[in-house]
């Protein structure tokens, strides 16, 4: 059942296990193929951990506008995609690739960015917390 399997690396994010399947054909029918990418966020600790996790289920809340996102990440995997020949017929192949890439690219700046928002909160939080005790 699996043709194959792709596994690369872009900025911090890992894309591993994309499979390709074939549903059975018969006699006239049309083979449909499917792509499925997953991608593992790379975690380096647990602010790291949590931020990908709901990150990810934010985004996959809103699979509906994401014609290629699916709802449910293959098990040990953060985000999952599926491109099916209908995709892939009806959208511009270089778009539907841009997207992903880029789509690999902004998650890790996304994740960064809200991991530094969170501790420049815990600085503002402690600070004032501290404060009280040295008025």
């Amino acid at each position: 059942r699996h043709a194959g399997a792709y596994s690369g690396t872009c900025a911090r994010v890992q894309a591993r296990a994309c499979v390709f399947r074939r549903a059975r054909a018969c006699p006239g029918a049309r083979v449909r193929v499917q792509v499925r990418m997953s991608i593992k966020v790379k975690q380096l600790d647990e602010m790291d951990e949590i931020l990908a996790r709901k990150f990810s289920r934010f985004l996959m809340l809103r699979a509906d506008n994401f014609i290629v996102l699916r709802r449910k990440p293959m098990p040990g995997y953060d985000i999952s995609f599926l491109l099916t020949n209908f995709n892939v017929e009806t959208m511009w192949k270089h778009k539907l690739i841009d997207f992903v890439v880029q789509f690999m690219e902004e998650i890790d700046s996304e994740i960064s960015s809200m991991k530094i928002q969170v501790n420049e909160r815990a600085r503002t939080v402690g600070y004032q917390f501290l404060k009280e005790f040295t008025s």
